[in-house]
């Protein structure tokens, strides 16, 4: 193993220009590609965002609720589905409707 190098108040470090500039060009250009990636990140998650607002908006609505009940109710004669539009009511298909 070598010897680890010993610094004192005496030990001087030389740096050229050319090595100084080199380092100052790869912190800057690091920080421009962050930045840029970070704005595309930015941008993106706006764009998610959206659509899933969207998504939202359009997926829960009262209409769209009655009609997966009624479906439901299609497709499983013997369960009792409640009506979204009045949960106090229960969709009744190919049966009498049940007394309250």
């Amino acid at each position: 193993m070598s010897n680890p190098v010993e610094w004192s108040p005496n030990t001087k470090m030389t740096l050229t220009v050319g090595a100084i500039f080199s380092v100052l060009l790869t912190v800057v250009s690091c920080t421009w590609k962050m930045a840029s990636t970070m704005n595309e990140v930015n941008a993106t998650m706006k764009n998610l965002d959206a659509r899933v607002s969207a998504i939202e908006a359009n997926r829960f609505r009262i209409s769209d609720a009655a009609e997966v009940a009624l479906r439901t109710a299609i497709e499983n004669p013997s369960m009792r589905v409640p009506d979204p539009r009045d949960p106090s009511k229960i969709i009744a298909v190919g049966r009498p409707a049940a007394a309250p």
